[in-house]
């Protein structure tokens, strides 16, 4: 697995399951579902966007990287390739956008492939997961900018469906790696991680 997926098993989510362990806490410690636990469903949802978020873009640069490795030893010009690798991060979406198929699909592209598509054709269950990532940056966005009126976030975000997305974020991940391991053999010939 890439660096990135490893960094997503480890670090990132054990950041989320600290903030997952305080819920419990809250919950424990509450009758009902208290004004907090709400609160903290809504922090639960932004930490998960933004380590997906971080996930994306580590894997992307992972990707690039590897790619650049590949043409130094091709032997092309140490000018060429910088230049080449500066282009493949200028503009990339996940620098400042959520993690929407719209913008992963984007930067993706840049290895020349339809990537969305090449996930959802990887495995049948990642339509469905990336509806879910997109959900989950619906109501990222609402949380984020303190606006509800979409009525795709009307209601209280319950803990299970968090959950549901972290669950997805979690499948997509790996298919995101298995899908660039893939392609980056393709393009390079040798496999960027085992």
């Amino acid at each position: 697995m890439s660096n990135s997926l490893q960094i997503w098993r480890t670090t990132r989510s054990e950041a989320l399951d600290k903030l997952e362990a305080t819920h419990r806490e809250i919950r424990v410690n509450h009758t009902g579902r208290p004004y907090n636990a709400e609160h903290m469903n809504h922090a639960f949802a932004l930490a998960l966007a933004a380590q997906f978020q971080g996930f994306c873009r580590d894997l992307h640069s992972e990707c690039s990287d590897h790619l650049m490795q590949s043409l130094r030893h091709l032997n092309v010009r140490q000018d060429v390739v910088d230049v080449l690798s500066e282009r493949m991060v200028a503009g990339r979406k996940l620098d400042n956008k959520n993690a929407n198929p719209s913008s992963i699909g984007s930067d993706f592209g840049f290895f020349g492939f339809k990537f969305i598509q090449e996930v959802k054709d990887h495995n049948q269950r990642n339509e469905g997961r990336l509806k879910k990532l997109e959900q989950l940056n619906t109501w990222r966005n609402a949380i984020a900018h303190a606006d509800f009126a979409d009525e795709r976030v009307a209601g209280y975000l319950t803990i299970a469906k968090v959950r549901q997305w972290r669950n997805a974020c979690n499948h997509l991940a790996s298919q995101f790696d298995s899908v660039m391991r893939i392609k980056l053999n393709s393009l390079t010939g040798n496999e960027p991680w085992s």
